[in-house]
């Protein structure tokens, strides 16, 4: 009697099962962003591929037989390689810009995130908590806090930022607060008259999560800012779906 091969590999097999445990930590932390979105579709192509990955193979081997089946693997081929090559390269930069010291501190930079109500969420928490000592050590800098207003958000961003740091003693003469920003870019190029009135063009310490400094970095970089790197080490709940969010928003960089 005939023996039948197994309807799926046991690199198949694997691949589903990663597929599906990474789909469960995308959905984990309870939250839908741009990454968690693109997470769950990635995940989803994964585990479709990997159960028809035998059908897939022979559709595979048919366009091979032909010059436009060969072009278009290449192309596909060349694309997969270009997509792994970037990922690849901006994590390199992340993990290279996610902390980067400054001998002399002449402003500190907090970048904005979610706020829930009138209270800091919690990434916003770590930034401010990683930003407080930063502040205290250096009595003399100035204070930028920058972010807008969100869905769900019952203040700014900035204004919550700022509230919290008088709370705790820090003189609000020190605190200058940029209320009008969406994304990162924005953070940057909102704050930069802010910055020029105070004559502050390098010694800028900016304050966010480690994998969000690279883009940090570029955007500075674009306005002629000298920054330095302060970061918050990111959950491991949540890291996964900002992961990619910012893999995402650096091809529009």
């Amino acid at each position: 009697m005939e023996k039948r091969s197994p309807s799926i590999s046991p690199g198949a097999i694997i691949a589903l099962v990663i597929s599906v445990a990474m789909l469960v930590w995308f959905c984990l932390p309870g939250f839908i962003n741009a990454g968690t979105l693109l997470g769950i579709t990635l995940c989803i192509m994964v585990g479709v591929c990997a159960v028809f990955w035998k059908k897939l193979c022979g559709i595979i081997r048919r366009l091979w037989k032909n010059i436009a089946g060969r072009i278009i693997l290449c192309v596909l081929a060349a694309g997969i390689v270009g997509f792994v090559g970037f990922c690849g390269y901006n994590g390199v930069m992340m993990l290279k810009y996610s902390s980067q010291p400054l001998e002399q501190v002449n402003c500190v930079m907090i970048l904005g995130c979610q706020v829930k109500g009138s209270e800091p969420g919690g990434e916003l928490l770590k930034r401010l908590n990683t930003a407080l000592p930063l502040i205290e050590a250096h009595p003399d800098c100035m204070i930028i806090v920058t972010g807008g207003q969100g869905t769900g958000e019952d203040i700014s961003e900035a204004e919550c930022m700022k509230q919290w740091l008088t709370e705790r003693d820090i003189d609000e003469g020190r605190i200058y607060t940029e209320c009008n920003s969406h994304s990162t870019a924005q953070n940057f190029t909102y704050s930069a008259p802010i910055l020029s009135e105070l004559g502050i063009s390098n010694g800028i310490a900016v304050v966010t999560n480690d994998f969000h400094q690279y883009r940090a970095e570029l955007y500075a970089d674009r306005l002629g800012l000298s920054v330095g790197h302060y970061s918050v080490t990111t959950s491991p709940l949540v890291f996964p779906n900002y992961l990619i969010r910012e893999l995402a928003a650096l091809f529009f960089v």
